[in-house]
């Protein structure tokens, strides 16, 4: 929780595989269908025709599409199917999440479907997008950190950026605009937290310190002389534009780059629960904003997903997607597409 982590591209390969993984269980003795060693997918219409069918489907079937041969099974599961529908521009986003360790789940939020995923190893991550970035953060003596490098997934190579003007961790990160942007966090020899963010230009390969670019803090924690350990910052970006969620208020704010401040532009979801921040999920999920809130206890209570899409000048409206049994808080998420 020390950096921030974020990508700029919508691919992701991890999150088919608990379905067919589940499939493929009950396919050892049966090749569910037609056994042939073809590449012609379906004989009639030819592979082509086969391919351009297959990527105008839900991805959430592709579970049940693996199991009616072997190709349609090799076609899912090597990822190729996913890579053409990039470039054919056919993309769904997906929310994963985690209320426990190494146990994540999927939710379709337009078919509001969830799937379970198979248990993560801990030394699997997720395949990010085409790169991603990693900023700041602190060493194993605590020592704050102003590293960043970036990793492409595709070529699987890391490569070391140039420093950034500021130490910092507990940070956010977003890509907007085409650049990469750190918001907020905790730096400085007393540890306070930050209220300036850094750009990087991916093309210049160059960090520029963005005054104010982290939201203010909230009405509660600017009359506490000592804030209690928040979580890093709530930011998401929808057809670039920057929001954040105001966790204490319970407010949305929009980031203006003309004036180069925070608006208020509405309220949170009044069940978007959590503590300090913590528990709480603000994410982009394609054209949405997405809002994921736990129990405020410890020992029961529901995850509860919310969305907006934002349109200029209304004020948010929520839209409740689904809520799901958890004992828990939110850990983790991200929202992948592909």
């Amino acid at each position: 929780m020390g950096f921030s982590i974020t990508y700029d591209s919508d691919s992701s390969d991890y999150s088919e595989d608990g379905s067919i993984q589940e499939q493929e269980q009950g396919d050892s003795n049966n090749n569910g269908g037609d056994s042939s060693d073809s590449h012609s997918l379906i004989n009639e219409i030819g592979r082509d025709n086969s391919i351009d069918c297959l990527i105008r489907c839900s991805r959430s079937d592709y579970g049940s599409i693996a199991s009616l041969s072997r190709n349609f099974r090799s076609l899912v599961k090597s990822g190729d199917i996913y890579k053409l529908r990039r470039q054919n521009g056919f993309v769904e986003h997906w929310v994963y999440f985690s209320c426990q360790l190494l146990e994540w789940v999927a939710f379709d939020p337009v078919e509001r479907r969830w799937m379970q995923l198979p248990t993560m190893p801990s030394s699997v991550t997720f395949i990010l997008g085409e790169i991603a970035i990693f900023a700041g953060g602190c060493d194993s003596q605590g020592k704050i950190l102003d590293f960043a490098e970036m990793y492409n997934s595709e070529l699987q190579t890391w490569v070391t950026l140039p420093r950034m003007n500021k130490p910092r961790k507990m940070c956010s990160g977003v890509f907007m605009d085409g650049k990469f942007y750190v918001i907020g966090g905790i730096g400085g020899a007393d540890a306070k937290a930050l209220t300036c963010g850094e750009e990087y230009d991916l093309e210049a390969k160059k960090w520029t310190e963005v005054p104010d670019l982290s939201p203010p803090r909230s009405r509660a924690d600017q009359a506490d002389a000592r804030p209690a350990a928040e979580a890093p910052p709530l930011v998401a970006v929808v057809d670039n534009q920057l929001y954040a969620a105001d966790h204490a208020d319970m407010e949305v704010r929009k980031y203006d780059k003309e004036k180069k401040k925070w608006l208020t532009i509405g309220r949170l979801p009044e069940r978007a629960g959590s503590v300090n921040g913590w528990g709480l999920a603000f994410r982009a999920c394609g054209e949405r904003l997405i809002v994921i809130g736990g129990p405020k206890y410890s020992g029961g209570g529901f995850i509860e997903l919310n969305s907006w899409i934002p349109r200029d000048g209304d004020p948010p409206q929520w839209t409740l997607l689904d809520r799901k049994h958890s004992p828990n808080f939110v850990y983790n998420c991200a929202v992948m597409g592909c």
